[in-house]
């Protein structure tokens, strides 16, 4: 009877606890209602604002969002995701400005409606936007399906409008699929033959594998892209893999912007090939140089840093692909850069394993030397000083450092003490069969 009551009271308490539970609305920034003139309509958009917006001053770029009754959430996601989920972002804070576009209206994007809306946005939305946030002027416009070929026509007529297009399954273009179109294209096609007419701008186009029927204008335009596109004008396409027509713009909307955004991180290369491509380290200091211009980036510290980081890339690349022509003229191109100075420890100690790897002992005691200064007191340099003098055929000095390794691992470096107790082991096995 007694746990019978004690239940009851307590299943009494959490049915009462939970009742009082409420659950409040949950929104993703603000509506505005914006009356057009040009339209002769009233337009719903939706705003969202960096984190910091209120304490700080600062200006920032826009993305707007087409269709932002289905996409204005994912603007809002890469938002967050790019430039509040580390430290260190990936990319400038940006405002998003979700569009919405009636269903009914989407492809109707005859002559007189595509100029009409591209009117409205130039002279009306953005108008509005830039009046009342504090922004950079830098613009983002993104459109999937009818309203990515609206995204293209507006590069096409109006390519200073934006700094930034992105044009997720765009359609329709001309191709013999979309015969009507073909005044569009030759106007794009006139447009890249014009010089610095797209100077600084940037196109980023996704497209499902099978999405039809836009494949067959997106073919015609990559083709032309192909030929065509001026130095000064960077444009991406990807074909997305397990991606169904429909899911583009998600995919999109996020690529684009880091796309667009491409020199704002510190540099890294994915091979050797790619950064011998881009020209090697000149490119290196391209590319940092674009950057400071670009977003400011000018603190020495900041830029020796991020120098630092790119290095160490790039040397370990090489380490891993096992490429000892590239990891040695690498080391020393950045040995008075400070590469071993400002490596941790791990990365210093893989390229003296790795020069030791390739029988170069006497350089792979000058890195180790300076590490067991560096760091006295950790047992990862003893045990490398260990295979160094073995492999020097110098076993006394080889068994007092792996001995030291040892001892130093059980006061401080128990994770790798096994490690260091075996190779001990191991060294002295050897030494007994000789």
């Amino acid at each position: 009877m007694k746990k019978l009551l004690a239940f009851l009271l307590i299943f009494g308490w959490a049915v009462q606890a939970f009742s009082q539970v409420k659950g409040v609305n949950n929104t993703l920034g603000k509506n505005y209602q914006i009356p057009s003139t040009i339209l002769k309509d009233t337009v719903t958009i939706q705003v969202y604002l960096p984190r910091n917006y209120q304490k700080s001053k600062k200006s920032y770029a826009t993305l707007y969002l087409l269709d932002g009754q289905w996409f204005f959430p994912h603007g809002v996601s890469a938002q967050i995701g790019y430039t509040q989920r580390w430290q260190t972002s990936d990319t400038p804070e940006f405002i998003v400005v979700g569009i919405t576009t009636n269903d009914d209206k989407r492809w109707g994007w005859s002559e007189s409606q595509a100029t009409e809306f591209s009117d409205f946005l130039e002279k009306e939305l953005i108008t509005y936007v830039e009046r009342t946030f504090r922004t950079t002027q830098e613009r983002m416009l993104f459109g999937w399906e009818a309203t990515g070929g609206f995204v293209i026509k507006t590069l096409t007529y109006k390519p200073a409008l934006f700094d930034a297009y992105f044009a997720a399954s765009p359609t329709p273009i001309y191709s013999l699929y979309f015969p009507m179109y073909k005044k569009h294209f030759k106007a794009l096609t006139q447009r890249l033959s014009k010089a610095n007419s797209l100077k600084n701008r940037f196109l980023y186009i996704g497209a499902a594998e099978n999405d039809y029927p836009a494949h067959y204008g997106i073919a015609n335009l990559v083709k032309l892209l192909n030929e065509k596109a001026p130095k000064d004008f960077r444009w991406v396409y990807r074909k997305m893999k397990e991606t169904a027509h429909e899911m583009t713009a998600y995919q999109t909307i996020f690529q684009g912007i880091k796309s667009f955004y491409y020199n704002y991180l510190p540099l890294t290369f994915n091979s050797i090939a790619e950064f011998e491509k881009l020209g090697g380290v000149p490119y290196i200091k391209t590319y940092y140089d674009q950057r400071a211009k670009r977003f400011g980036f000018n603190d020495a510290k900041e830029l020796e840093k991020a120098w630092q980081a790119t290095m160490r890339n790039i040397t370990l690349i090489a380490v891993g692909d096992n490429d000892y022509p590239a990891f040695d003229r690498l080391y020393k191109e950045f040995k008075s850069r400070k590469l071993l100075e400002t490596s941790f420890m791990p990365h210093a100690i893989s390229y003296a394993r790795f020069y030791l790897m390739h029988n170069q002992p006497q350089k792979a005691m000058e890195i180790n030397q300076f590490l067991l200064k560096k760091f006295a007191k950790r047992a990862a340099p003893y045990n490398m000083a260990g295979k160094i003098y073995e492999k020097l055929h110098k076993p006394t000095k080889a068994q007092q450092y792996y001995e030291q390794a040892v001892k130093m691992a059980k006061k401080s470096d128990r994770f790798r003490l096994s490690q260091y107790e075996e190779n001990l082991s191991d060294f002295l096995a050897k030494q007994k069969k000789k």
